[in-house]
Formats: C-alpha cells, sequence, structure tokens
C-alpha cells in the first residue's frame, strides 16, 4: 500500500478476505427463493436526528391539535415547539430507523417532515423561527426523491409482506403485516421511508415472510450463543448471502413452515416483548399525535439490547434452532456466518 502501510489479516486467508467480497457482488444475482423483491439498503436521511442541538431533525414529536393548530416539536428536542399549518401536515411521512428493530418486533415508525424535492421549503416554512439551527439543517439535507412505500399499495387490502433486518452488526429481523401498514395510512401520511441502513424483503408469501425473519434471528442468536466473533459493521447484503451459502433459503418445505409459524407466535407476543424494552406493552406502531412520547422511545431505543430479547424468547428460538439444525449442518450455517457476517480482524503496520 501507499505511504508504507501494510494491512496482515491475522490468520485469514485470501478464501476468507477476498474471496467473499467477490462472491457478495454477484451472489444475490439471482435473488431469494421465495422473495418478490431485495432493498439491501434504504434511503440516506439528514440530518435524522438532532445531536447537540446544532440542527433541527427532520423527525418530530406531535404535541397536540388545539383551535385549528397542530404543534410539534423536533424529536429530540421537546423545549422547542413549532406550529405547522393545515398544509404542512400533508407533507408527512412515516420512516423506519435501525433503531427500531429488534428481533420479531418493530418498535415504532416515526414520523418524519418530507415533501421530495420540496422539502427544503417545507422546512424553512416550518422552522422558519429556528434561525441558525435552520441554516445548519438546511446546509445537510439529504432526502430521497420519494417514499419507499405509497399508501396506494396497500389500499387495494392484498399487498406485500416485508421483511426488515438492521444493515449494521446485529442483522436482527422482523416482518411488518399489510394490515400494519393499511391501519398506518388510514392516516394523513404520504408513505413509509425506511433509512439508509434498514434491508427489506418483500413477499406476498406470508410463510416464506416469517421463515426469513426466523433464520436472520437465528444466526444473529447462533452467533451469540456459540461466540462465533463480533459481527460484521456493514451487513447489508451479507447475512442474505450467508443464508444461500448454507442452503437455508425458502423451498416451501413443511420443517419451514413450521419455523414460519413459530416466528409468527413469536411476533404476536408484541407486548411482552416492548416490556423487555421497557416500554409500554400497549404502544401502537405509529401514533400521529405522540404527545411527545416518541422522545422517550427514541432515548430507551438507545440503551435497548438484542441480547435481552433472546433471552427472553430463549425457549422458542431453541425450538427454532432445533427444527433448523434436523434439516441442515450445523457446520454449514456457523461456516457461512463466519465466512459473510463476521468481521475480519486486521492489523496496520507502518513499514
Amino acid at each position: 500500500m501507499g505511504g508504507g502501510y501494510e494491512v496482515v489479516f491475522d490468520s485469514y486467508s485470501y478464501e476468507d478476505t477476498v474471496e467473499p467480497l467477490i462472491e457478495y457482488i454477484g451472489g444475490l444475482v439471482d435473488g431469494l427463493s421465495g422473495v418478490d423483491k431485495i432493498y439491501l439498503e434504504g434511503s440516506v436521511i439528514s440530518p435524522e436526528l438532532s445531536r447537540g442541538n446544532r440542527y433541527v431533525s427532520l423527525l418530530f414529536c406531535l404535541r397536540t391539535t388545539h383551535g385549528g393548530s397542530t404543534y410539534i416539536s423536533p424529536l429530540g428536542m421537546g423545549d422547542l415547539v413549532f406550529s405547522i399549518d393545515n398544509n404542512a401536515m400533508k407533507s408527512v411521512s412515516a420512516i423506519l430507523t435501525r433503531s427500531s428493530i429488534y428481533p420479531f418486533l418493530v418498535v415504532r415508525l416515526f414520523k418524519m417532515l418530507f415533501d421530495g424535492v420540496k422539502t427544503h421549503d417545507l422546512l424553512r416554512r416550518v422552522y422558519r423561527s429556528a434561525g441558525d439551527l435552520l441554516d445548519a439543517t438546511l446546509s445537510r439535507l439529504k432526502v430521497p426523491k420519494k417514499c419507499s412505500i405509497d399508501p396506494s399499495e396497500y389500499s387495494g387490502g392484498v399487498a406485500r409482506y416485508i421483511v426488515v433486518y438492521r444493515c449494521q452488526r446485529s442483522y436482527v429481523s422482523s416482518v411488518i403485516e399489510p394490515s400494519d401498514l393499511a391501519r398506518v395510512f388510514r392516516e394523513p401520511i404520504k408513505g413509509l421511508i425506511l433509512d439508509h441502513h434498514v434491508a427489506s424483503l418483500y413477499t406476498s408469501n406470508r410463510d416464506a415472510a416469517y421463515y426469513y425473519a426466523a433464520i436472520l434471528n437465528l444466526m444473529v442468536y447462533l452467533t451469540i450463543k456459540h461466540r462465533i466473533g463480533r459481527l460484521a459493521r456493514d451487513q447489508f447484503g451479507r447475512p442474505l448471502l450467508a443464508i444461500k451459502k448454507s442452503g437455508l433459503e425458502w423451498r416451501d418445505l413443511e420443517w419451514q413452515r413450521e419455523v414460519a409459524r413459530i416466528s409468527e407466535e413469536i411476533h404476536r407476543k408484541r407486548g411482552e416483548l416492548l416490556e423487555i424494552l421497557g416500554l409500554r406493552s400497549d404502544l401502537e406502531i405509529f401514533e400521529l399525535v405522540d404527545r411527545c412520547e416518541d422522545n422517550e422511545i427514541i432515548e430507551i431505543l438507545r440503551r435497548g439490547r438484542v441480547s435481552n430479547i433472546f433471552k427472553h424468547i430463549s425457549y422458542s428460538m431453541e425450538k427454532i434452532s432445533e427444527i433448523v439444525l434436523r434439516n441442515t449442518s450445523i457446520e454449514n450455517i456457523i461456516e457461512a456466518i463466519k465466512r459473510y457476517t463476521i468481521e475480519k480482524p486486521y492489523r496496520i503496520y507502518k513499514g
């Protein structure tokens, strides 16, 4: 390397380092069995959350509506209150952030001021009294041209299930059902945006959706249980490649349908899983008027631990593991986890 530096991989060969990257580039070209569409990342949103009051967040809490006026606060900045007009309220989208995804659970879809390429003007209108904070926000503004999911896709009663998972470190997963989104879209919402670090699989096959969520969670569970190693920082399509290479793709087999059934049962324990995180058991996946509760949720999610969820559902995870390992080699699964999703150690020497 230039500059007199040399990267040395400890006990890892070409087959362990470079070759998996080559496989990664072409390994998902043919997609995944049982899945209609795959998106390995969502949309870049900036600024997403406020840090140190340097800018106002695009995400917000809806505090109250009174006398024809709606009052909001940028998420994480409950001390700032802005009045928003009815026209601006037509430019609100739901957004799923990486931090809201846990094993078999999507905690919350937050709210975001969004009007495509006109978002700049929208923020200028809503946050006009924020002064320098608004200028700092607009200087780093990045939003997609359109939502990831349009409400029209879920208005006819038949739509696809969405399997979502984190794209960084612990690629835990959950299913968003069509009925969830149909309920969300009954509000005056422009659509749903998935943030950059959320990968998504779309399928009309209910069993396949719950099966893949279970397998993604199982691989993380086995990584923790067997202390396989530190999960790589950036995952994106790596877990899907591990699924393909370990022979765990959906084939509509009886044992896979059994895994899907257990997965769906765990998803139905939403209230229990929310309580494990320190949230109330009746928390809705989306609320337009949250009266600043989303501020509390964000803080709790920053402290929440995936391992606590796995401990609570360990019996179910062991049942899933037992079924899968009766039909697939544990050695193949662990090899695929190591090869594609575990961080490779290296040292940098200055020559």
